[in-house]
């Protein structure tokens, strides 16, 4: 592994720590963290007829970097390390609709949000999903994901954008979760 490689792994392993420390965000089944902020956009409708407002709490989902990491240092091949991310995070899933069951301050969030660089296939389990506007926050997640791919999975040269990685928005109306499990 090159030093610049181990540099960044580093690093992202280090902001990962502080950034859920941070933003106090607790974990959810084996691959998700969950975290609630203030929502600040236009009010938005879901198809299961839930509605957001400005000031409603929402979850926001973050992947567990390092779990993802480990997948690929224990030599697994790209396409297992694929099918192993969608199993965690169907469990992961799973379990966030569980808890959100019992659990008081996940009870009370309408919404979950996250944002990724994966093909829309979200929708096949409830989630909205659109391409995020473009502009500064855009591009440095782009950025943000390339150096994740670099650093954990040895995904290229680091300048390259052969994927041409769009970051999306994924939204889910609890209500419509639940009904999932």
């Amino acid at each position: 592994m090159s030093f610049t490689r181990r540099v960044i792994k580093g690093g992202f392993r280090l902001y990962d720590r502080l950034y859920r420390l941070l933003f106090r965000l607790q974990a959810v089944g084996p691959l998700l963290y969950v975290g609630c902020e203030r929502y600040r956009g236009p009010a938005r409708a879901f198809a299961n007829q839930a509605e957001l407002r400005p000031g409603d709490p929402v979850g926001t989902l973050h992947v567990n970097n390092a779990l993802i990491a480990n997948l690929y240092e224990t030599d697994w091949a790209g396409q297992r390390v694929a099918l192993a991310f969608s199993r965690l995070l169907l469990a992961s899933l799973e379990a966030l609709a569980a808890e959100a069951q019992v659990d008081s301050w996940l009870r009370k969030i309408p919404v979950y949000r996250g944002i990724n660089w994966f093909r829309p296939r979200g929708k096949r389990i409830g989630f909205q999903v659109e391409a995020l506007a473009g502009g500064p926050r855009a591009g440095l997640l782009r950025l943000h994901f390339r150096l994740l791919l670099y650093a954990f999975a040895g995904g290229g040269r680091l300048l390259e954008d052969k994927t041409n990685k769009t970051p999306r928005f994924l939204a889910d109306a609890a209500a419509a979760h639940k009904a999932l499990w």
